[in-house]
């Protein structure tokens, strides 16, 4: 009898320390790369509570009990509040959800133009290899998704992608608080585009997914050339955490703005002056990194020839402050045995010493020359000055950019060239989207699985940090008109141009 009720406080006791650890505070590094460049995201995460750390002096704490994010500035002991409407908006499915059968007849929403819109179609299969090994003292499935995208023919924003990811799972009871989010069992879901295209999510497949530890996701887009991220996790621990650590410390003050939480609170006047180029410095950033997220520029493999790309220069008649352009003239650079890095460097002369640093063999500088827009009645060529929003159908764009591509240690170009694109009213969207994506949970079809939520897999890849740098520089460049999503599509489509005839050239010269 006495062995028997030792039996059963051991099997109370067990049972007690796997609930607990089921439930534990976690701690997660990440480590996301795309091409040869790297950076880490820390995230800890205690009950309905996460704070993310990208290693830009800014911190988020996502408060899901509060349904808030707060931003923190440590080193100024500032924070900023932000409300999200809706109950766990961030994370909380398309609307109208209800399963639709694809192979039923369509039929145009009252106030829709028969023809006028069509149907874009995300499908994800998710398929189990039976691998299984131990990551993190967890018992891991390697699954790989492909998640294809295509438009109907009468689609106002065509989409061609395809997205494959080869991953490892495990089973990890995290972030309860903030778990709405898409499942494997809704097979399909429709929304809206902006431009008023249906766009329907399907997943096929009853694999069991999780929560990613590794992921290597490989995107190609309508120009067929793969872009490859890879999203790492190195460190994840099973720790208390100090719940101290996920609300605003009693001495901060609370700020309203982006421009204050960074300490810069410069007047019109002297923002007016502000070099686009060089705004990054200014408020402490790293220009020469992704979108100023700090990044280690990974050593050069064998065999690979790498170029170092400045942030293009806006030389046009359009104010205009893009600076996630650059990755997507990196993305059309690099591939195959050619690796394109980000540079500070906004001279030949600076460049030198950088490029040599990095191991760099070309230096690659671009000048926006020119991107225009007219819309239906209006003088072709004539700049508008857009607040954003779905364009008119007819808009007609045109866009011209100059470069210059130097071997390290030459001062003469090797080559010196330009190239320029026109497009009317059907020009994709999606092209700013497709080059340098990055993994998206909602593009993989959602199913995710074990309650993961979207806005979690946003902090551990980066992809908040991107949203983040954008908003601070917009606080403070106010005065510079923002692309709409078709210029920067367009200039997206110059970009190819350039990265293809700078390719042909570097192959031709090792010939």
């Amino acid at each position: 009898m006495k062995r028997q009720v030792l039996k059963l406080v051991f099997i109370a006791i067990v049972l007690s320390s796997a609930t607990s650890i089921a439930t534990a505070d976690v701690r997660i590094k990440t480590k996301n790369t795309t091409g040869s460049v790297s950076f880490q995201t820390t995230t800890w995460i205690k009950d309905a509570r996460l704070r993310t750390s990208p290693g830009i002096g800014l911190d988020s704490i996502d408060q899901c009990d509060l349904n808030r994010t707060v931003m923190i500035n440590d080193k100024g002991k500032l924070y900023m509040v932000q409300s999200r409407p809706g109950q766990n908006s961030a994370d909380a499915p398309p609307q109208n959800p209800e399963p639709r059968n694809l192979l039923a007849p369509t039929r145009p929403e009252k106030g829709r133009r028969e023809g006028k819109h069509g149907v874009t179609t995300y499908t994800t299969t998710i398929v189990d290899t039976g691998e299984r090994k131990q990551i993190f003292g967890f018992p891991a499935r390697h699954l790989k998704m492909t998640t294809v995208a295509e438009s109907s023919s009468d689609a106002c924003s065509p989409v061609k992608m395809k997205m494959e990811s080869d991953g490892w799972y495990i089973d990890l009871d995290i972030n309860a608080g903030c778990r709405q989010g898409l499942s494997a069992e809704q097979p399909a879901q429709t929304s809206k585009s902006d431009c008023g295209d249906e766009v329907v999510y399907r997943t096929i497949g009853e694999a069991r997914t999780g929560f990613p530890v590794f992921q290597t996701v490989t995107t190609t887009g309508q120009d067929s050339k793969p872009q490859t991220k890879t999203i790492e996790v190195i460190e994840l621990a099973q720790e208390t955490l100090d719940a101290t650590l996920f609300d605003v410390p009693p001495d901060y003050k609370q700020v309203s703005n982006y421009a204050e939480l960074t300490g810069n609170t410069m007047h019109s006047s002297s923002a007016a002056q502000i070099d686009p180029s060089s705004f990054l410095e200014q408020i402490g950033l790293d220009p020469g990194s992704l979108n100023g997220i700090p990044g280690t520029i990974e050593p050069k493999k064998a065999g690979t020839v790498r170029i170092g790309v400045a942030a293009p220069e806006n030389k046009s008649d359009r104010k205009f402050f893009n600076p996630g352009l650059r990755d997507k003239l990196i993305a059309a650079v690099g591939g195959g045995n050619v690796d394109a890095i980000p540079l500070r460097a906004h001279s030949e002369a600076d460049a030198e010493p950088e490029a040599k640093k990095y191991d760099c063999d070309y230096v690659l500088f671009t000048d926006i020359d020119a991107i225009k827009k007219s819309t239906a009645g209006g003088m072709f060529g004539k700049v508008s000055m857009l607040t954003g929003g779905a364009n008119p159908v007819n808009d007609k764009y045109e866009g011209k950019v100059n470069y210059k591509l130097y071997a390290v240690g030459n001062a003469s170009p090797v080559a010196a060239s330009s190239e320029s694109a026109k497009s009317g009213g059907g020009l994709n969207m999606m092209g700013a989207l497709q080059m340098g994506m990055m993994f998206s949970p909602m593009m993989m079809g959602g199913g995710l699985g074990g309650g993961m939520s979207s806005m979690l897999m946003s902090r551990l890849q980066g992809a908040g940090t991107n949203m983040l740098m954008q908003k601070l520089m917009g606080g403070q460049m106010s005065q510079y008109q923002p692309l709409d999503q078709k210029e920067e599509a367009l200039l997206v489509q110059i970009f190819g141009q350039e990265g293809k005839s700078v390719v042909a050239t570097v192959q031709k010269r090792r010939q």
